[in-house]
């Protein structure tokens, strides 16, 4: 689907020292992914275009205990804001023009792929 990544391979080493940013807003950021990163919870990184949100979300899954497993980057700037919903959640025939049968969401490509982070 377009604006989804399915990274199956993890690279062998992908740390903070990666990171190129060194300002003391940077090195609490990545204090932060630390954290996160023992944390089996979900994480949602926003931030303005440009900002590095994808290296964040993947500094936190490669220092997980799930770094193993596939990262799944979805980037919602290529959905219109009507169909975010249905890429969170899917649809139903019908829901409108051109649903045609379940819709297949981001949710659901993560799962098929393994254990790992959208």
């Amino acid at each position: 689907a377009p604006g989804v990544t399915v990274m199956r391979a993890a690279p062998t080493r992908f740390s903070p020292d990666d990171v190129i940013g060194r300002s003391a807003r940077m090195r609490t950021i990545l204090e932060f992914v630390k954290v996160l990163s023992r944390s089996d919870s979900s994480v949602m990184v926003t931030g303005e275009s440009g900002t590095g949100k994808e290296v964040i979300a993947r500094l936190i899954h490669h220092q997980s205990a799930r770094r193993q497993h596939p990262f799944v980057a979805v980037s919602w700037a290529v959905f219109s804001e009507t169909l975010i919903e249905t890429e969170l959640f899917g649809h139903e025939r019908g829901a409108f023009t051109g649903a045609i049968g379940d819709g297949c969401t981001s949710m659901s490509r993560a799962r098929a792929v393994g254990p790992g982070r959208v």
